[in-house]
């Protein structure tokens, strides 16, 4: 006999804790509304020509693809579009949920379960067995909106406010779930909010990229530049293994940040983010079959979630389709990865301040490479704007990045042919120490991320 649980609940209660939990505890079928609203509107799709003949075909993207975000800026300054999009959306929402629910009943799946964000307003409770309502204290919901999505007090209390109010979801609710401090892990035992983070290079070179950033609760990839069997071994030594990654992040689509990502992705089912140019150029890369839906378009400057983490991806100088950096949050703590730069600028400081580790490029010795055997136009990319960091431009980037409570910087990126170990690390040290700042570099852990070993791991 299957069992439908019907979820809901406010921005920022812990939704998701709850769905992580039932779907790895109990292998239960999770479907989102929202991410389902997103699939209806896909070419081919029962959304896609009425939501086009709605807003024009202005809408659509070189990949035939509707542009959401387009469709979002129209929408927030026209409520009454807004209306009529619903109207479109929800109804194909819901039926395809009726759908699969009727298929996994066929296959006799045990437990499936619904979130949507207006599940009793839709009348979701129709097909539903029983409706948890996930609650958690205003001042935490407002806490988590503020820490983890950057939003003001004052607009997080305002998204809050315009939400349904809580007695009428306890009273139209079988069950409440409360969701404060602590949270469930998927193994079942109880866990609290995270209280650290940790920062750890897999592997990172020329030749191969690949970065450890997670917290007590979650786990992430950021680049797949090396085999599955090496990613495997270094998180093993971390005591995880591919099943406890939560999500890879894809800087761009360089061989030398993605040439492992298609094993690893496909066999641990593992959701890959990415810009919209990068996964269109990925598209084209020999990376086998990917499964579909596996992809999670992300855009620069617009932070989105991972169970705990909050990513903020920002744009680098580089040439690639559509490359970013990350700034990893969780709590009062951050990381960043900054690799591929071929300069930076104030907005690039701006989104690498006040972190607890970081990782940054130190890919070449400026005349390694001058009198090095690359040719003359390898060599000019690699100098130019859109190219790679220098030793000393590393040095000086860092010096505007240095605060009292860093706790540890990895050099990363070192070019094999145009960079060794101890020249990145004392030309880095010595823009740090002789630089316009307050400290010295014997005052931070510094240290060289090596290119075909796991690094220490920095934890803030």
């Amino acid at each position: 006999m299957m069992i439908t649980i019907g979820i809901t609940g406010g921005v920022g209660a812990g939704k998701s804790t709850v769905l992580d939990f039932l779907e790895e505890k109990y292998q239960a079928y999770v479907m989102k509304a929202d991410e389902i609203g997103h699939l209806v509107m896909e070419p081919g799709q029962s959304c896609y020509e009425p939501v086009i003949a709605l807003f024009g075909r202005q809408i659509i993207k070189n990949d035939k693809t509707i542009d959401r975000r387009q469709v979002s800026d129209v929408v927030f300054s026209h409520p009454e579009l807004l209306e009529k999009l619903n109207q479109i959306i929800h109804p194909a929402v819901k039926q395809y949920i009726r759908e699969q629910l009727a298929v996994k009943k066929q296959q006799r799946q045990k437990i499936c379960v619904v979130e949507a964000a207006l599940l009793l307003e839709d009348h979701y409770q129709e097909f539903c067995d029983t409706i948890w309502y996930i609650h958690t204290d205003e001042e935490i919901r407002i806490r988590r909106l503020m820490e983890n999505r950057g939003y003001t007090r004052e607009k997080s209390v305002s998204i809050i406010a315009s939400q349904a109010p809580e007695t009428f979801l306890r009273e139209n609710a079988d069950y409440v779930v409360v969701n404060t401090e602590i949270l469930h892990r998927p193994d079942g035992r109880l866990r609290k909010e995270s209280e650290n983070m940790r920062l750890c290079s897999i592997a990172s070179g020329s030749s191969g990229n690949c970065i450890y950033v997670g917290s007590d609760n979650t786990h992430l990839l950021v680049d797949v530049g090396i085999s599955g069997k090496r990613v495997e071994q270094g998180l093993n030594s971390l005591e995880l293994t591919g099943k406890d990654i939560d999500g890879i992040l894809i800087t761009h689509e360089h061989s030398d940040h993605i040439k492992g990502l298609g094993v690893i992705a496909r066999k641990h089912q593992i959701p890959v983010y990415a810009t919209e140019g990068t996964v269109e150029a990925l598209s084209h890369m020999n990376l086998g079959k990917m499964p579909e839906g596996i992809f999670r378009e992300i855009h620069e400057d617009e932070p989105f979630e991972i169970n705990d983490l909050t990513v903020n991806p920002f744009t680098i100088p580089h040439d690639a389709a559509q490359p970013v950096g990350y700034r990893v949050e969780c709590g009062e703590h951050s990381v960043g990865i900054a690799t591929d730069l071929g300069k930076y600028n104030e907005y690039i400081v701006g989104n690498l301040q006040n972190l607890d580790a970081l990782l940054l490029e130190a890919n070449h010795d400026i005349r390694m490479l001058q009198v090095g055997k690359y040719p003359y136009y390898l060599k000019q990319r690699i100098l130019g704007d859109r190219g790679h960091l220098s030793n000393e431009n590393a040095g000086r980037l860092l010096c505007r990045l240095l605060h009292d409570n860093m706790k540890g910087i990895f050099l990363g990126h070192l070019s094999r042919e145009n960079n060794y170990e101890e020249l990145a690390y004392e030309t880095v040290c010595s823009e740090v120490t002789l630089g316009d700042n307050p400290y010295k570099s014997r005052d931070f852990r510094i240290q060289v991320a090596q290119r075909d070993c796991i690094s220490e791991v920095i934890t803030v």
